[in-house]
């Protein structure tokens, strides 16, 4: 097994079919209920494009089949390769709005390609979409990560509601990246609040269906691939 040659295009092709077009039943659910708008689509469909690789990440440090890992880390590169119009200028805050993303990226732009963005300039710095991917995905790896082993370590030693902890924090985390109103910020006491708070939750129990789905799917590509 561990003797197995890995193609990372393949292993990239694969990557794109995690979610789409075999998760697509619980994607449209989601569309259908919550009834985003036109700025959510955008940050949902950019999230979905970043969730394979956010949810693949953890594999490429924690394998012991170091051949898969490699080639798992350059089907990353590969996949992002292939992210369509990268060199079209975007709003970086259209894409991102949770504060703490907006944090990180900005700390990543910072140290990485020496650009200032102070807070109140954030929605309309501007910049190449294909640099924005590459932020944002090394910003979600380590944040799905993040989340799931804070899952998994509110569960007591019981591996299966880790996991469904584990998913619940995932689909939070998403939901807080594409939501136009920050349900967070909100005043409890307000008129809105319940709506928003109703909305909220809806979303975070449908963003979970997908978010098992992609899981439980890559499980599956991995384990057939000898991690």
């Amino acid at each position: 097994m561990f003797g197995r040659k890995y193609s990372p295009e393949d292993l990239a092709d694969q990557l794109f079919r995690v979610l789409t077009p075999s998760g697509a039943m619980h994607i449209a659910a989601y569309y259908k209920f919550i009834r985003p708008d036109e700025d959510e689509r955008v940050r949902i469909i950019f999230s979905l494009l970043l969730l394979p690789l956010a949810l693949s990440y953890p594999t490429i440090h924690t394998t012991e089949n170091k051949k898969l890992a490699e080639a798992l880390r350059q089907s990353h590169e590969v996949y992002l390769g292939r992210i369509r119009e990268s060199d079209q200028i975007v709003d970086l805050g259209r894409y991102i709005v949770w504060g703490f993303e907006r944090e990180a990226i900005a700390h990543e732009l910072r140290e990485r390609f020496c650009q200032l963005i102070v807070p109140a300039g954030f929605n309309g710095h501007q910049m190449r979409y294909g640099m924005l991917v590459r932020v944002a995905a090394d910003v979600r790896n380590r944040t799905v990560w993040n989340d799931f082993d804070f899952g998994m370590s509110q569960s007591g030693g019981d591996s299966q509601l880790g996991l469904t902890l584990a998913i619940a924090a995932l689909a939070t985390s998403f939901t807080k990246r594409v939501f136009t109103q920050d349900f967070t910020a909100l005043d409890p006491a307000g008129p809105n609040f319940p709506e928003h708070q109703e909305r909220f939750q809806r979303s975070v129990t449908l963003a979970s269906a997908f978010h098992a789905h992609g899981f439980f799917a890559l499980a599956e590509l991995l384990k057939r691939s000898g991690a």
